[in-house]
């Protein structure tokens, strides 16, 4: 009975795993995904009618199979490129995991992928007329009001849609006409509106053409994700030092939750945490604990069986809860009168 244990799969994560030697985000069930999807092994014979079709420029499958498409099929965009747009569509479906309120199934990833990579239309619909209404992957993916889009998952990937957010730098650049004698190489979109030029560059843009368009190479990332990365590589972090500046951080941002006077903010070392009287009063009382005593860890097991991602983070055993509220936990008590 000793070789015998069970796992909950439903605390299993689709979108990525933590690697063994917790180096890495492992995605390699994503991308078995994606090439059985197109194929597996018999993608190339699969796909080959497409490269004499006659409806292949109009074709919004066949210009989504050059950019995921595995690496069989003939015509495919570099693999540098196809590469990145993976990456980048794995950490649109990751930050749905991460945000914790969608549980990511397999049928429902399946359909989020069938969706974002085929559309709703046959290839019958392209060779009727050259005006097919037919989006292209990248609003598919984002859009949240595009055609035939359902499930909890696709909802949530519109939360994160690039096309929501703005840079001045960027945002110039993608509308622009090509200049013959710049020497950024990053595409322009300049016949697509802004939002969906936007949603292009998220997905076919290199770090390369962000650093020379932008200067900074998360400038072009998914909406409200500025600390998502920071999150996702919780698990990662092996630095004592990077782990303490990411603790004081998340200490500061929780005592800025309630309003405290800039007295009890600006102390360092400390973590201030205001506590609210039974009476209202002119007189704001607060708890000071000290910084060292606060930890933050990710919630993966240490013993990882199953592909784990978490989706929250919290204090480990024998160390204080980022929020206390037992008296015990009280050592100090400072008051400020409001003036």
């Amino acid at each position: 009975m000793s070789r015998i244990s069970g796992l909950n799969l439903n605390q299993r994560s689709l979108v990525g795993g933590i690697s063994l030697d917790r180096k890495q985000i492992d995605s390699s069930f994503l991308n078995r995904l994606l090439d059985q999807l197109y194929g597996g092994e018999r993608s190339s014979t699969i796909w080959a009618p497409c490269q004499s079709c006659s409806a292949k420029e109009r074709c919004e499958v066949f210009r989504a199979s050059l950019i995921f498409g595995p690496d069989e099929l003939p015509g495919a965009r570099p693999k540098e490129i196809r590469s990145r747009s993976r990456e980048r569509l794995f950490e649109a479906l990751q930050a749905v995991h991460l945000r914790g309120e969608t549980h990511v199934t397999v049928r429902e990833l399946r359909a989020a992928l069938v969706y974002i990579l085929f559309g709703v239309n046959f290839c019958q619909d392209y060779h009727a007329a050259s005006d097919i209404p037919a989006l292209p992957y990248w609003d598919r993916a984002f859009f949240a009001d595009s055609p035939g889009r359902q499930g909890e998952v696709l909802k949530e990937v519109a939360r994160f849609d690039p096309g929501l957010e703005a840079h001045p730098q960027i945002d110039r650049y993608l509308v622009s006409k090509l200049s013959p004698d710049s020497a950024k190489t990053a595409s322009h979109y300049d016949q697509l509106t802004l939002e969906s030029a936007r949603r292009r560059a998220f997905f076919e843009w290199t770090e390369e053409d962000i650093v020379q368009v932008a200067g900074d190479r998360n400038a072009l990332d998914l909406a409200r994700g500025q600390h998502l990365r920071l999150f996702k590589h919780l698990a990662l972090e092996r630095d004592p030092q990077e782990e303490s500046r990411l603790c004081a951080r998340l200490c500061q941002g929780i005592s800025r939750l309630e309003d405290l006077p800039p007295q009890a903010l600006d102390r360092p070392g400390v973590v201030p945490l205001r506590i609210t009287p039974r009476t209202p009063t002119e007189t704001a009382f607060w708890v000071e604990k000290p910084l060292s005593a606060f930890r933050l860890e990710a919630d993966i097991p240490r013993n990882i069986s199953v592909d784990r991602l978490h989706c929250q983070a919290s204090s480990t055993p024998g160390t204080l809860r980022i929020i206390p509220t037992s008296p015990l936990l009280v050592r100090k008590v400072v008051s400020f009168q409001k003036p």
